[in-house]
Formats: structure tokens, sequence, C-alpha cells
């Protein structure tokens, strides 16, 4: 008789543990690029919004007091449940709706970075695309191989970390920086081209 709190299905998994895990069609609803949508529609409404108000004298204090609220609700908003619960249905859309105000309140913010730290966040917002493409392709593979040499799972974390760093800065550096300057050239004698 297997011991109780176990699942036939699964007998070395804990019902607990595979009540948490994403059911099949939660994870085909989270991996939806159509899902995503609404980020990238946020995205360009906050950047042309944030055009219009971007010269204006906005007072920083105000500013800083509502992105620390912003960020104090993110942290300890009420989630039950699984971890798919934090990316699915309404919980999803309330921590998005605080994640896009967060960033719409620190883009009016005048504050200028200096220092590595500033250096780090240049080089965070280049890359991003190339982090965001780059970190599936070296997280899931590199996991898997740390799983099968019974390695710390944290230190997995750790080199894909720095991996993806090294990948999407090349990246960058090599294949999207070029490929933008080639598409600004074809865009302008497209322009010229049509003005004529």
């Amino acid at each position: 008789m297997p011991p109780i709190g176990y699942s036939p299905v699964k007998p070395r998994m804990p019902i607990s543990k595979r009540a948490l895990l994403p059911t099949k069609n939660e994870q085909l609803l989270y991996v939806n690029p159509l899902g995503q949508l609404y980020l990238f529609t946020s995205g360009v409404f906050l950047g042309m919004a944030g055009d219009r108000l971007r010269g204006r004298k906005n007072n920083n204090c105000l500013l800083i007091f509502f992105s620390a609220f912003l960020l104090f609700m993110f942290v300890f908003f009420p989630v039950s449940g699984g971890q798919i619960n934090l990316v699915v249905g309404n919980t999803r859309l309330v921590l998005s709706l605080i994640c896009v105000l967060f960033v719409f309140v620190v883009f009016l913010m005048d504050l200028k970075v200096v220092g590595w730290i500033g250096k780090f966040l240049l080089f965070l917002g280049e890359t991003c695309y190339s982090i965001y493409l780059i970190h599936p392709l070296v997280a899931l593979p590199l996991a898997k191989i740390f799983k099968i040499f019974l390695l710390d799972e944290k230190y997995s974390y750790l080199f894909s970390i720095v991996i993806v760093f090294v990948l999407s800065s090349l990246s960058y550096k090599f294949i999207e920086r070029p490929s933008i300057k080639k598409a600004k050239a074809l865009s302008v004698n497209l322009v010229s081209d049509l003005k004529y």
C-alpha cells in the first residue's frame, strides 16, 4: 500500500507538489505569444505618452513614493496555489498592470544614473531583446545537464546568467547593431524615394 499523500498516477511525487504544477492548458495559455500582446501594446502606449510628458517638470518625490507603493503592492499581492497562478487569470492582469504603472512612473522620473550601475542598466537596455531570445536556449539545456550530473540547480542559474549575458552582448554587437544601421539606411532611402 502506497504511503498516504502520494498519487497512484505519479507515485514518486506528493499530491501537494503535483497540484502546484501547471496543467497542459495553463502552460499553453502562458506560452502563447498572443497572450503577451497586451504587454507589447502597453509598451507602445507608454512610449507615446511618455514622449509627451517627458519634458514637463515632475515631482520626483511623489513619483518615488508611488513607485515604492507599486513595488510593495507587487511583492505583497496575495496569491494562493501554485506558481502558475502568478501568470494566468485575474492575478496576471493585476500584476501586469502594477508592472506597467511602475515602468511608466520610473520613466517619468528625472533620474540620472551614473557609474557602473548606469553602464549595467544601459547594457541591459541594449541587450534585453537578445537576453529574451537566448535565455531559454541556454538555461533549459544547462539545467538538464546539471540535473544529469546531480549538481546543485542554483549553480546552473548562475552559469546561465553569465553565458546569456555574454551571448547577448555578442549578438547585440555583431547582429542587432549592424542590422539596425542597415535598416535605418534602407528606410531613409525609401522615404527619400517616396518624396520624389
